[in-house]
């Protein structure tokens, strides 16, 4: 859409920190590397890295699934 470019686009570590803080609690087992997929490509604009795992909201509950894509890329002399 246009107009839409960097809608939702979080820049700097206090913006950014500030957000994951907000999201709400989840469990990951991090000891089931099966769990979780990581791919990291580089291209012309930065790196571009693949998440896909499971959760679960309680303990209790079903594991669910995500996946999350992070475009990284060096910043310019005059962002801020």
């Amino acid at each position: 859409i246009a107009g839409q470019e960097g809608k939702g686009l979080m820049v700097g570590p206090e913006v950014i920190g500030t957000t994951l803080c907000r999201l709400p609690t989840t469990i990951h087992d991090l000891q089931k590397v099966e769990d979780f997929v990581v791919d990291a490509h580089q291209s012309p604009v930065g790196l571009l890295i693949s998440l896909h795992g499971k959760f679960k909201e309680e303990e209790s509950t079903p594991p669910l699934s995500y996946d999350r894509t992070f475009l990284l890329r060096p910043a310019t002399p005059d962002s801020p």
